[in-house]
């Protein structure tokens, strides 16, 4: 039974980066829903960083 408040999703990705991805997670030892994750984490970090930024020029 799923945890409450986590959920499952399915994505659509090239053989060959997944096969890499694969690689890399389990070569350095990392969960792959943990790298997902994170890396989810890290672009909506940057995305609001980016809006922000825009929003800041646009300002009179």
């Amino acid at each position: 039974m799923a945890e409450k408040g986590i959920l499952r999703f399915s994505v659509l990705v090239p053989h060959g980066l997944l096969k890499e991805f694969d690689r890399a997670t389990k070569r350095m030892g990392y969960v792959k829903s943990k790298v997902i994750q994170l890396a989810m984490r890290n672009f909506l970090t940057e995305s609001y960083g980016s809006m922000r930024k825009k929003a800041w020029l646009l300002e009179p």
